[in-house]
Order: structure tokens, then C-alpha cells, then sequence
């Protein structure tokens, strides 16, 4: 058993086609969304970021399938860039929106209209001396607030404390999740056997009493000491018993065990045993939490 560990190889027609497919889709989800806010007038906070980011995931999903990019840094970088246009679109069009408002003001209140000049070119000129920049806008934002629903004929506005809550959520949900969700694809097991990614083969909660067979198949692992420290910390699954939740991947005859974070190849024989410890404690699991229900 061996700590897994990503090669990094990838092919650089597959990270153009993933970066020229993923980019602009993300525009295009993050312009239609713009829309639709703009449509109704106020923000679906929590309800839009996560429709946009599940639209992605799908299309992720689809598109690295077939196009292992096996580097965790490249597939985070590219899962940031996305998440930055879901997040930066909206915001660009409205600072784009605001400068026109506060130039046209300019050009009305200083009377510098030019029959020699078009509308855009005077703007593009008066523009020029217009100190409005992305620190004002966010100044502006906060002080004008979010709508985030209606009340009436009215809408909702929950004033700066609503607009820096949205932003919060805004960006922990567009850029974190596009993020991690890449950069954790990139770090699952990769067979270059069958050029495919490791799938999950059971799913098992074990608790620290039931890992002697798998202590037996780690004795000889230098790292033994912290995959055991590791699988005992484990997780609060209920009040009363403490579990690790672990779980066996693999395709055909190769197997990897996920444990936190991290991952460990198996040999064939190694995977076989675990699978077999894992699909008893599986058994014990659902048998006891049917003997609950019916209790």
C-alpha cells in the first residue's frame, strides 16, 4: 500500500479543450443569471450562486471525463478562473453601468455637450477625467445595499449588512466550490492502465474497534502510524460512537483507499480484503439501523 500521489500529466489538447469548453460557459451562465436579477429586480441570494455553480459541475463533469488532467494545481487554477467570472461578470457590467450614470451627470450638470462630438466619444472623453474605481464601486455598493426579495410593491433592502452577507456567500459558493471541486477531481487516483479515473466501489463507516484486518494489511507501511492516527480521530457521526468515514475506489482489479485527503493504492489482494471488511461493517450498518427503526 502507497500513498498516491497525482503524476501531473496531462495533454495539452485536452487543457485547451477544457479551458476554451469551461471558460465561456461560465460567461455565458454568469450573463444569463445577470439577467434574470436584473429582470426581476432584486437578488436570489444563495438560491442563484448555487444553480450557476451546479450548472458547471455538470458541464465539468462531462467535460474531464474524457480529458484526464492529472494536476491538481492547473485543474485549481482553472476552477479559480472560473469561479472569478461567475463572481467578477455581474460586478463588471454594473461598475460599466454606474461610470455611464456618473458621466452622463458629469456632461449634463457641466453643460459639455460638443455637436462635434458622438454621445460615446464625448463620454469616452469625459470618461477619461472621472476618478470612479473598483474600490468606489464596492464603497457604493455597500452603501446602496442588497435587495434580496419583496415586501408589497416594494422590494426588500437589506442595506450594507445584506450586501457584504451576498458578497460572502457569492464567493464561497462561485469561486471555493469551482475551486475544490477541480483540484479534488485532479487529486483522485487516475488509471493509466484503463485511462480512466478511479470510481467509488463502496461507500463503509468503520469504527475504530473493526480496523484490525486493515491494520494487519498496513503493519509494513511506513506511514501506518498516521493512517492509523488518521482513521482513529475519525469523524462524529452520532452522539454516542466515534467514526471514520473511509471509502474503497478503484476499476476492474486496481483499488485505492481514500481517507480524509488523502489517498493509498492497493494491490489487488489488499483491495479485495478491505472490500470484504468494508462490506461486512456495511451489513452491520444496516442491519442495526433497521432494528432502530422498527424499535
Amino acid at each position: 500500500m502507497e500513498k498516491y500521489k497525482p503524476s501531473n500529466r496531462f495533454k495539452l489538447k485536452d487543457l485547451i479543450t477544457i479551458t476554451i469548453t469551461l471558460l465561456p460557459a461560465a460567461l455565458i451562465i454568469a450573463l444569463i443569471t445577470n439577467f434574470i436579477t436584473d429582470l426581476i429586480g432584486f437578488s436570489l441570494i444563495i438560491i442563484m450562486p448555487i444553480a450557476q455553480v451546479y450548472l458547471i459541475i455538470i458541464l465539468i463533469n462531462k467535460v474531464i471525463t474524457n480529458r484526464p488532467i492529472r494536476s491538481p494545481i492547473i485543474m485549481g487554477l482553472i476552477g479559480l478562473t472560473i469561479g472569478l467570472i461567475l463572481y467578477l461578470t455581474p460586478h463588471v457590467i454594473l461598475y460599466e453601468q454606474i461610470k455611464t450614470i456618473i458621466i452622463d451627470e458629469a456632461i449634463i450638470e457641466y453643460n459639455l455637450t460638443n455637436n462635434n462630438l458622438s454621445s460615446d466619444l464625448m463620454r469616452d472623453v469625459v470618461g477619461q477625467f472621472i476618478d470612479f474605481n473598483a474600490i468606489d464601486y464596492f464603497i457604493l455598493r455597500t452603501e446602496i445595499g442588497t435587495s434580496v426579495g419583496r415586501v408589497g410593491r416594494s422590494n426588500s433592502n437589506w442595506g450594507a449588512f445584506g450586501f457584504i452577507i451576498t458578497e460572502i456567500i457569492d464567493i464561497v459558493i462561485l469561486i471555493l466550490v469551482p475551486l475544490l471541486t477541480l483540484h479534488g477531481i485532479a487529486k483522485k487516483p487516475f488509471s493509466e492502465k484503463k485511462k480512466q479515473w478511479h470510481k467509488n466501489i463502496l461507500p463503509m463507516l468503520v469504527k475504530p474497534d473493526d480496523l484490525t484486518q486493515l491494520s494487519e494489511e498496513l503493519k509494513n507501511n511506513p506511514d501506518t502510524k498516521k493512517l492509523k492516527s488518521t482513521i482513529n480521530k475519525g469523524v462524529y457521526l452520532d452522539k454516542k460512537e466515534k467514526s471514520s468515514v473511509i471509502q474503497l475506489m478503484g476499476i476492474d482489479d486496481e483499488y485505492s483507499l481514500k481517507i480524509n485527503d488523502d489517498y493509498y493504492l492497493l494491490n489487488k489482494k489488499e483491495g479485495q480484503t478491505i472490500e470484504k471488511e468494508i462490506t461486512k461493517e456495511y451489513k452491520k450498518i444496516i442491519k442495526s439501523t433497521k432494528e432502530k427503526q422498527t424499535n
